[in-house]
């Protein structure tokens, strides 16, 4: 399965927590930046515990006898909430293929979880364009299901951050000029080229037949396509 979603070859033989090869990871190696099914997300060691931040969600991940962790969330810190199916996964670190990724373990084997992400140069040119956009393509039912939208930086990271029914998902684009840009990570709608265009003396972007107009005193619009 990870050949078959990612590229990566998978090892020889099926992973354990135990394996020599792929041992249970360290918890520091977690923390940093991912592309993960959810989106951008951020691992951070906060006093010796980690805690994964997606889409304005904070989940934490507790380690097992086994040295795999765990995603668990707790209302208000305390109580905790069943997570369904994203809580049966155990998760662990390993490098494949020279990629740093996070891998799942549930009942049906090892799963690509995650890739881990470094920083980029964003040009004055992208950092122009940050700030708030509002879909305006013909579509009702994309317009019924995306609500605020959002080109930012955060931590050296170029994002679009997008709110629906299902909640905030960011996804992290890497800049190859100031015209282009890839969406970055493994997966579906992953590598896809968002395109900088210009109409009418605006500036637009164009990625999967959606657009998007800026909302504040900017007069550029963002128009996704790929």
């Amino acid at each position: 399965m990870l050949e078959a979603k990612s590229g990566i070859e998978p090892p020889l033989y099926p992973l354990t927590c135990r394996d020599r090869r792929y041992p249970a990871a360290a918890l520091e190696t977690f923390v940093g930046s991912y592309d993960t099914p959810l989106g951008f997300v951020t691992i951070r060691n906060d006093a010796g515990k980690l805690h994964l931040q997606a889409g304005g969600q904070r989940l934490r991940l507790s380690p097992d006898a086994e040295g795999c962790f765990h995603l668990e969330y707790r209302l208000l810190g305390l109580l905790a909430l069943d997570l369904g199916k994203l809580g049966e996964y155990a998760y662990t670190r390993a490098r494949i293929a020279g990629r740093e990724v996070l891998l799942a373990r549930n009942e049906g084997g090892w799963h690509l979880a995650g890739e881990r992400l470094d920083p980029v140069p964003i040009s004055p040119r992208w950092q122009a364009r940050l700030g708030a956009y509002d879909y305006v393509g013909g579509d009702g039912l994309i317009a019924g299901l995306i609500g605020r939208t959002e080109l930012k930086e955060e931590n050296g990271f170029l994002l679009v951050e997008t709110a629906s029914r299902d909640g905030v998902q960011q996804l992290a684009l890497l800049p190859l000029d100031d015209a282009t840009a890839l969406v970055r990570g493994l997966g579906r709608g992953r590598g896809e080229t968002v395109q900088v265009r210009h109409d009418g003396g605006q500036e637009s972007m164009h990625y999967s037949g959606m657009t998007f107009r800026r909302t504040d005193t900017h007069t550029c619009s963002f128009e996704l396509s790929c």
